[in-house]
């Protein structure tokens, strides 16, 4: 078995199916968790989402509850609930709207009074009069556990081939048969393609268009803040995880600048998918034309580089100090903490913001699990169980009709605007 991309989906999804007897390869071009999946924000959360991804968001999260002691690795995870706290009655409501869908999906969230806030986040500021909260949500290190999924599926003995970029998916028979590298051919009986915002230049290579487009967001760490609380938050302004060295992880809150498209060639595919998300969430997400369209173009008219790990992401700089600031005014004692590092990362989005999870008919024997929307963190481990549950068994133990490739040909896809 090849699996393509050592993303935390990449290696989880190569740990289980080690564990259903099978050989397998994962091919990096880069290092493990290089990319998305060390710069997320670390949140496990079951509120909040789409209404297809509650149920993989659920059976993940029970997943996390156990993952520690199963990979023998400290991965910070911390059960100790989420926040999503509103300001305004549009915030209300769309935290009711939230609600609903948890209680349909049998979630254990309530909302909570601002005095209910300010007990499970002690100086919670006045203008947060609402809050959904989901207590057995949790947060955990997306480092840490990327690499604990890997350590775990060597021991299992995995192979995880690191600066091996693939250049096109092999076919024969109309079935997925290998890679093409840069070091050579690699065959397999089956593909996993779990390549992030790589995926859909490799998919294009056996015909399968995957609307996919990439998203640069902004993350920082603080210096310890001594924070009284454990409880991760996402209000309208800022958002934060803390870490168990009194640190915080910072971004963005709901009604700020959520992430960048940086506009290159490739900005053009699917234009008639993602235009009305785009619409939709044109007050935070900035369209940028600049260095990225030139090292695209580079890129693309090499045939190394196109193929070959990404430079850095660039940091806008404005907008961690946006984060920043609004971090201050919510808890003005912390004023002056300054930040440790800052970091950006690229988030595969799809046009209804929840990912793709496609086992090709045609090449067979592909699977393909790409456009996580920054959500490929939490869903990893039950993600990786039912990519490794197909291949073994040929059936999956949740429905993921959802999550099809063809919903976006059927006119199907639909972003949930109450998912947060």
């Amino acid at each position: 078995m090849l699996v393509i991309g050592a993303g935390i989906v990449g290696c989880a999804t190569a740990y289980y199916l080690a564990g259903h007897g099978f050989r397998v390869t994962v091919l990096e071009r880069g290092a493990i968790g290089a990319e998305q999946s060390s710069r997320a924000w670390g949140f496990v959360r079951q509120q909040g989402r789409h209404p297809a991804e509650v149920p993989l968001a659920a059976a993940a999260n029970r997943l996390w509850r156990g993952l520690e002691a199963e990979l023998g690795q400290d991965l910070e995870w911390t059960a100790s609930g989420i926040l999503v706290a509103g300001e305004t009655e549009a915030d209300a409501a769309r935290l009711e709207d939230a609600l609903r869908t948890a209680r349909d999906h049998g979630l254990d969230s309530r909302l909570l009074t601002p005095d209910a806030i300010r007990a499970v986040v002690p100086g919670a500021p006045a203008a947060w009069r609402s809050g959904l909260f989901t207590a057995d949500d949790g947060h955990a290190e997306p480092a840490k556990a990327t690499q604990a999924f890997a350590a775990a599926a060597r021991a299992r003995g995995v192979v995880i081939a690191e600066r091996t970029p693939v250049r096109a998916i092999l076919t024969t028979g109309g079935r997925a048969t290998g890679v093409v590298t840069a070091v050579g051919t690699f065959g397999a009986d089956a593909v996993v393609l779990a390549a992030g915002i790589g995926a859909a230049d490799l998919a294009r290579t056996v015909g399968i268009d995957l609307p996919i487009q990439p998203v640069r967001a902004v993350v920082a760490e603080t210096n310890p803040a001594g924070l009284a609380t454990q409880v991760a938050v996402w209000s309208p302004r800022v958002a934060f995880r803390p870490r168990r060295s009194g640190r915080l992880v910072l971004g963005n809150g709901y009604r700020g600048i959520d992430a960048e498209h940086d506009l290159t060639l490739g900005s053009l595919r699917a234009l008639r998918l993602f235009l009305p998300t785009w619409v939709a969430n044109r007050r935070i997400l900035r369209l940028r034309l600049g260095a990225e369209f030139v090292a695209d173009l580079a890129r693309r008219l090499s045939a190394e580089g196109a193929c070959q790990p990404l430079a850095e992401p660039r940091v806008t700089h404005a907008l961690v100090r946006r984060n920043a600031a609004e971090l201050y005014a919510a808890f003005p004692h912390l004023s002056g903490l300054g930040l440790a590092r800052r970091w950006a990362g690229r988030i595969d989005a799809t046009p209804d913001l929840i990912p793709i999870i496609e086992f090709a008919a045609v090449p067979a024997n592909l699977l393909i699990a790409a456009g996580f929307n920054g959500h490929g963190f939490a869903l990893a481990p039950l993600v990786g169980t039912l990519l490794a549950e197909k291949i073994a068994k040929g059936r999956t133990a949740l429905d993921l009709h959802a999550f099809r490739l063809a919903r976006f040909r059927g006119g199907t896809a639909r972003q949930d605007q109450g998912a947060l």
